[in-house]
């Protein structure tokens, strides 16, 4: 699984996973101050497994990835705003 270390809230943060041809993972999102938990679905765009989440507040987030009864693969993302990534990349 591939994620973004730092996205801006309400933009589309793509999540890359990689599993087989036939593999459908789950794959989700728990904002790590609340605890609220969503589900996004992943879909295949040109053979790439792909999902994409919309991230609404700021602060941390779990993204984990399980196929059956394997064990999650999991990566912590960080939302601010959009603001402060324009100041972070110096524009």
């Amino acid at each position: 699984m591939e994620v973004p270390d730092l996205v801006a809230v309400g933009q589309p943060c793509e999540i890359a996973i990689e599993a087989g041809e036939d593999a459908m993972p789950t794959c989700t999102v728990t904002e790590l101050d609340s605890g609220e938990r969503f589900e996004v679905r992943p879909s295949r765009r040109s053979g790439a497994l792909r999902a994409v989440a919309v991230l609404p507040t700021e602060g941390a987030y779990r993204v984990e990835v399980r196929e059956g009864a394997f064990s999650a693969v999991s990566a912590i993302v960080l939302a601010c705003p959009l603001d402060d990534l324009t100041l972070a990349g110096g524009d």
